[in-house]
């Protein structure tokens, strides 16, 4: 009796079709390592867990971290990039230092610094080679790519020809072949650009490929949540309704239903297996999910065109004379319009008066979003001098609460949620301070502004 029992059971999860691993920490890695064909999660500072195909079971495998930083800063700070036939990196998301795990050890790579210049950027391997489009920092968007060189060791710019797209973050990514495809990419905060663009490498030439239609362009408000997972290259994303398959190439997209309520993250499609990422049951844990392929995209809705289609070239004989008189009035109009916007973007930009440490400490805490910061790291703002420690409390106390109190003013938010706190998972006499998401929106792109 006992064994027919056991023996429903089984029946009862191998139908379920799903392996799920709860997270340890709120920002893992997941990856198919193509070196050791083995879907991988890297969650702590001892190790990786690997998916073992034959048991359905995950299992642990040792790797030595070299690092230069604490690890739960390198999970937050750095893009990974793998594919067949590359070395396994570990690219820091403004640019700059590169990571390589090699025989079971991560270590430094690069001859380089922190660039801390394409934050957001689509970071993308051409050749064995990372890449990185676009993206924020020093004061700018950008709209150049840049790559690793393996064998230099260092970062280097490509010079590109024909007309640019206009610089971005963000922006959903993809490579095909010797060309590399992007599309949308945000400019300010929850505003995106509706268009496509293609970068043929053979000719380090852009082009436009078209404008993304109307009853598609809600696909780009939610393509990445880049405070958590930085990869902007993947073709399966999720809006926690559908998922949706971008085909540059044939300039279209395919949805799926999804049986899932929540937005999935990082889907990795191996052979006949799919994993994914979605938020688990208690806030700042996650599920990684192994379920199989034909499960998975069962659910087919339709292919639709991404791209509007391109009016007819109309024949300029058969267009009339405009008047003089006319055009004047038109030109005029433009101009009083263009005034009437300069004006109203420039009120909405206009930043809060802040003092330098007060900035400093803003950007910082926007950057980390939702991850927050370390109460201990307020005190790099005030300690000019060397203070006592009950000084250099004291400033840091003046420093938030002054923060606090300007922000409230003018983001329009009670002064209590502003910076909301709480204590470190690993480590409970830590505090850990977190900027109120309103304040991180408003905020994020106007923090890298003069």
């Amino acid at each position: 009796m006992r064994l027919i029992v056991l023996f429903c059971i089984s029946i009862c999860f191998s139908a379920i079709g799903q392996i799920v691993h709860e997270t340890k920490n709120a920002i893992p890695y997941t990856f198919y390592n193509h070196e050791r064909q083995k879907f991988t999660i890297i969650e702590d500072s001892t190790g990786c867990l690997e998916y073992n195909e034959q048991t359905k079971k995950w299992e642990f495998h040792k790797i030595v971290y070299q690092l230069q930083e604490p690890f739960k800063n390198f999970l937050f700070d750095y893009i990974f990039l793998h594919e067949k036939g590359s070395k396994l990196f570990f690219i820091d998301r403004g640019g700059g230092h590169v990571y390589v795990l090699e025989n079971d050890t991560l270590k430094r790579h690069d001859r380089s610094f922190h660039h801390k210049n394409q934050y957001g950027g689509t970071f993308f391997l051409y050749k064995g080679q990372p890449h990185i489009f676009g993206g924020y920092g020093l004061f700018t968007l950008k709209n150049i790519i840049t790559y690793y060189n393996v064998k230099e060791r260092e970062w280097f710019v490509h010079q590109v020809t024909g007309d640019l797209p206009k610089p971005r973050y963000q922006a959903h990514g993809m490579l095909v072949g010797d060309v590399f495809f992007v599309a949308a990419g945000c400019y300010d905060s929850g505003k995106y650009y509706d268009d496509v663009w293609k970068f043929d490498f053979t000719k380090l030439k852009w082009s436009l490929l078209g404008r993304i239609k109307p009853s598609n362009h809600t696909y780009t408000l939610f393509i990445w949540d880049f405070k958590e997972y930085g990869n902007l290259t993947n073709s399966y994303i999720s809006n926690g309704s559908e998922v949706i398959q971008v085909d540059y190439p044939n300039k279209q997209i395919t949805k799926y239903r999804s049986a899932n309520s929540f937005v999935l993250k990082e889907i990795t499609v191996q052979n006949r297996l799919v994993m994914y990422t979605k938020r688990a049951k208690y806030e700042g844990f996650y599920n990684v999910i192994i379920e199989n392929k034909s499960d998975f995209f069962k659910n087919k809705k339709e292919t639709i065109p991404l791209l509007v289609d391109r009016p007819k070239q109309v024949d300029k004989s058969s267009l009339g004379i405009v008047s003089v008189g006319m055009l004047i009035f038109v030109l005029l109009a433009l101009i009083i319009l263009f005034i009437f916007i300069y004006i109203k973007k420039r009120r909405s930009q206009r930043f809060i008066d802040l003092s330098p440490s007060e900035k400093e400490l803003l950007v910082l805490m926007c950057l980390k979003g939702e991850v927050g910061i370390e109460i201990s790291e307020v005190s790099d703002f005030v300690n000019t001098d060397n203070p006592s420690i009950d000084t250099l409390k004291k400033r840091r106390e003046g420093l938030i609460k002054s923060l606090k109190s300007k922000i409230s003013q003018d983001a329009k938010i009670p002064i209590h949620e502003v910076i909301m706190e709480s204590k470190s998972a690993q480590d409970k006499r830590i505090k850990i301070l977190v900027l109120n998401s309103k304040a991180i929106e408003k905020y994020r792109l106007l923090s890298t502004q003069k």
